[in-house]
């Protein structure tokens, strides 16, 4: 993710029906597939269930909710937003589980108004 504020969202959890809060960028909830029929990286509707955060940064070790994520690289046909450079790696938490099925490695996404492509999937992990 890039640097920036931080806004609090809602996470849809893949282990149970629970919507947890979750502290992200507004550029995150921005992300949209460009392959498949638009759709965006929007928090789930309903009010939080869980009051454990999904933690972004939470540690291999470390006890809590991992959300779901996919890495995408900037494509070296585009311009680099502020900050990055040609070729950048960004991992970005996917809010709802049917935008993580939808994309695949190897599909563009838009993120920070430029093309990227996901070259990696982290599913949900709860520890």
């Amino acid at each position: 993710m890039s640097a920036g504020r931080f806004s609090r969202s809602r996470y849809a959890a893949s282990y149970a029906s629970a919507i947890h809060p979750i502290r992200v960028q507004p550029e995150t909830i921005a992300l949209a597939s460009t392959d498949i029929t638009p759709v965006t990286n929007s928090a789930p509707s309903g009010a939080i269930s869980n009051p454990i955060s999904a933690l972004v940064t939470l540690g291999k070790r470390a006890r809590g909710l991992r959300p779901r994520s996919v890495s995408i690289q900037l494509l070296s046909t585009e311009t680099p937003p502020t900050g990055y450079v040609a070729g950048s790696v960004a991992r970005v938490p996917i809010l709802q589980e049917n935008l993580y099925e939808l994309l695949n490695v190897g599909d563009d996404v838009t993120y920070l108004g430029v093309e990227w492509q996901v070259i990696g999937k982290s599913p949900e992990e709860a520890t």
